[in-house]
């Protein structure tokens, strides 16, 4: 019924051109000459379009329309002319000789043999493979039945690629590459056949078991047609295999029947029947060869020596090996890595120097475990990498530092290849938080635990036991390879004075170990989701304030400012950044922290911008605690900041002394230790201050002070005298007045305290129609007498309610 059917499909395509054909003769009646001509003209433009082998249905579907449209008109010309008085003239028989040519040309190209290898996209063996390689093509021109055995991903099919370009291979063997996977399953005998019959019938010769043994595979149950190629007990089906690998015999070349991905088969019984028809196939003239993965193939291993008594493993490869093999061939150079920046990422010795600085352990030294390479995926791994690194980093066209780099391969290397740790991460909460530590059948993060030492619950040898348990071990050398630092929380100071002076006056060193915590959760979280924000919140914050606010003029400077602040609170700066400034502090030092964390991104002209604004913004110019507190994170590598700093601080009133504040002490030794190293001034006494410890609430210390302030202004007076050159005597004469105010400081009676931590709140009550209350208010005040008309027609219409109409009435 099957073939019946197949029959009458293949007949309906003629059919229906015929019927085609007649109706467009019977409309359109055409002369002979110019039916030859469009004949030849349209056979012209199908050689040059579409004479190609990949063509060769579609050529043969339009030479088999072609005929059929000829016999058509050829009938209707019959009946309606003698052919018999019929003469063609020598144009008539030029064009029928041109569309002759024509067929003869498209049948010589469609059958012109093309290079059937497949291609290697000019990727080269590794060296391991090169040997695997050789061994493979020894065991294959020896022994019928062979196997290849390496995990998925390892490299079986490019090895196979290049077993079938080998110039040997290609003289002894036709080949049949059979991927199980794409590949219909319950149909596998009728494909490989199929496969087989094929290469006869283009070696030209013809099988007579062929289409018999085709009937028997496609009407035969599964098992039974196994069983019968198995045990013999079916003398037809038995014969005509015997036939027909007879003729496979007569071919001049081998045949090698390749079956990748064997193992990704789940049925048992397809198993079986491909094993078990392979295996009667196999012989001198058929060799297979078999790509799996032993370790996932459902078959004990008895029954894998049975049907594949040979097997090859191939080569197990290091991470380090395989990377440099694809360094070149992916060219990685464009990524701006160092082939040693991947290379070391496995080997080298990870230190956790910051778990070691917090709780003093001196044995924190792991070996970052990535699993023995498997090729797909490290290319999987450095071409993600690629693509990632070679495109720009923002909208600004700002290209990834050495550091961020490093830093995305090491992402990039967790994501690839410890996927259960991967897993683990969350955009929003950082891997310190995330990766849990187990301890007594309980889950501990690596801080958690760090406290427990340093509440003397466990000992620092019992932690580092806990750090190299199987499972903890791996999420210690990752925490560890990605650069984390483990720093205390100064929120968590419970004295609010004291929580207030720790942050206005955090130490530099802190700030930055911070940032560069977060810098690392926001590369995770942008690789797991590029809508979440690369940048740090420091980072975004301070990009804004350069691009939006600097550069304006004072007048516009101020409504910029105000929108920062609001896009900041809102988590509008740069996509899901949200602000810097703390609640309750002053905004300005926050920034100013900010702006000394980022560095090198911020140069000396905005530094010199930032300052102008914030002393443009203070009112009264008064010296305060949070002033100096701000003042003591700008940048003072840079002359014209310094001095553009002390310029604003010198005008601005003494009205209390600071003494009491550790802000106050470390901003008298920065800015005259900024004399030295700046080179206004070279000596002995400016040497010291920067070692140099202070306690300003005592008497006999201010006066130490008061005394080395008075020598550097002597200094500075000599510096002036010896110089001619009036620009620097001017800056001189800012930095005399500077060391002067700070004397004044010092001396005034008056304490200055720091304002209280807190958050103002304003709270007011808003009426149900205040616009409308607010308009009839103003009316009343400019228009008396429209007023009352006006209160009448609002109530009426419902835009005020009775308390108040009320209010307005009173």
């Amino acid at each position: 019924m099957k073939k019946i059917l197949n029959t009458v499909k293949n007949s309906i395509t003629p059919a229906m051109f015929a019927v085609i054909s007649i109706i467009f003769f019977l409309i359109f009646p055409i002369q002979l000459r110019f039916y030859l001509l469009l004949v030849a003209a349209i056979w012209l433009a199908v050689c040059f379009a579409y004479l190609r082998v990949e063509n060769k249905a579609f050529l043969q579907y339009m030479i088999a329309g072609t005929v059929v449209n000829i016999v058509v008109y050829c009938i209707m010309k019959m009946m309606v002319v003698d052919w018999k008085k019929v003469h063609l003239d020598w144009v008539e028989c030029l064009l029928a000789f041109v569309i002759l040519l024509e067929w003869i040309v498209v049948f010589v190209g469609i059958r012109k043999k093309t290079e059937t290898n497949p291609q290697v996209d000019g990727a080269t063996l590794f060296r391991e493979r090169e040997y695997d390689l050789k061994r493979v093509k020894n065991y294959l021109f020896r022994v019928p039945l062979l196997g290849i055995d390496a995990p998925w991903g390892d490299g079986k099919s490019f090895l196979v690629k290049h077993l079938l370009n080998d110039s040997k291979v290609r003289e002894r063997y036709e080949y049949i590459q059979i991927d199980v996977l794409t590949s219909q399953l319950d149909e596998i005998e009728v494909l490989l056949f199929g496969e087989l019959d094929k290469i006869l019938k283009e070696n030209r010769l013809f099988s007579k078991h062929s289409k018999q043994l085709k009937r028997m595979l496609g009407s035969q149950p599964l098992l039974e047609i196994t069983r019968d190629l198995s045990m013999g007990e079916a003398k037809g089906t038995s014969a005509a295999f015997e036939g027909f690998k007879e003729d496979l015999e007569k071919l001049d070349k081998d045949i090698l029947i390749i079956y990748d991905d064997l193992d990704r088969v789940s049925d048992g019984a397809v198993i079986d029947k491909i094993l078990a028809i392979s295996e009667k196939l196999a012989g001198n003239k058929i060799h297979i060869l078999y790509l799996y993965d032993s370790s996932n193939l459902a078959k004990d291993k008895d029954f894998i020596e049975k049907y594949i008594p040979y097997q090859v493993k191939l080569t197990r490869m290091r991470f380090e090996d395989i990377v440099r093999g694809l360094w070149k061939e992916l060219n990685m150079r464009t990524s701006g890595l160092d082939l040693e920046d991947v290379t070391k990422l496995r080997i080298q010795s990870l230190i956790n120097w910051s778990l070691n600085r917090k709780i003093g352990m001196k044995q924190m030294g792991v070996t970052m475990s990535i699993p023995w390479g498997n090729v797909r995926r490290v290319r999987i791994f450095l071409t993600e990498l690629k693509i990632f690194l070679e495109d720009e980093r923002n909208e600004s066209g700002e290209s990834f530092k050495k550091e961020e780099r490093q830093l995305l391969c090491k992402c990039f290397l967790v994501k690839n290849f410890m996927y259960e740790i991967y897993e683990t991460f969350e955009v929003g909460t950082s891997p310190m938080e995330s990766l849990k530590f187990t301890y007594q059948e309980e889950h501990f993060s690596l801080e958690e635990l760090a406290a427990k030492v340093l509440d003397h619950k466990i000992s620092k040898d019992e932690l580092w036991q806990i750090l190299m348990q199987k499972g903890n071990r791996e999420a210690f050398s990752v925490l560890t390879m990605l650069g984390y630092e483990m720093i205390e929380d100064l929120e968590d100071i419970k004295d609010v004075d004291k929580r207030r002076e720790a942050i206005a006056n955090e130490d530099e060193s802190l700030l930055r170990r911070k940032d560069h915590n977060e810098k690392i959760d926001r590369t995770i979280w942008n690789v797991m989701a590029n809508g979440v924000s690369e940048f740090t919140d420091i980072e975004a914050f301070v990009m804004r304030l350069c691009q939006d606010v600097l550069p304006l003029d004072k007048e516009k400077q101020q409504d910029a400012w105000k929108q920062l602040e609001q896009q900041a609170f809102q988590g509008n700066i740069w996509k899901n950044n949200i602000t810097i400034i703390r609640m309750g502090m002053d905004p300005y030092l926050a920034v100013f922290q900010a702006m000394k964390v980022v560095g090198s991104r911020v140069t000396a002209q905005q530094w010199c911008q930032w300052v102008d604004f914030y002393f443009w913004q203070k009112e009264n110019k008064r010296v305060s605690v949070e002033m100096v507190e701000a003042l003591n994170y700008v940048d003072l590598n840079e002359k014209s900041v310094y001095i553009e700093t002390l310029r604003h601080f010198v005008r601005c009133k003494v009205v209390g002394n600071l003494n009491g504040q550790i802000g106050f002490v470390k901003f008298i030794k920065q800015y005259i230790s900024a004399i030295l190293y700046l080179g206004y001034a070279d000596s002995y006494v400016l040497e010291s201050w920067r070692y140099e410890s202070c306690n300003l609430t005592d008497e006999e210390e201010r006066n130490r002070m008061t005394r080395q302030l008075e020598q550097v202004k002597k200094i500075l007076k000599e510096e002036k005298k010896a110089s001619t050159l009036e620009v620097f005597c001017e800056e001189l004469d800012i930095i005399y007045r500077f060391v002067t105010k700070c004397q004044r400081l010092i001396a005034c009676e008056k304490i200055i305290k720091p304002r209280e931590l807190r958050v103002d709140t304003k709270i007011r009550s808003v009426k149900q129609h205040q616009e409308e209350f607010d308009r009839l208010k103003k009316l009343k005040e400019q228009y008396p007498d429209r007023w009352r008309q006006e209160l009448e027609e609002s109530y009426k219409s419902g835009k005020i309610n009775p308390s108040e109409l009320r209010e307005l009435m009173q």
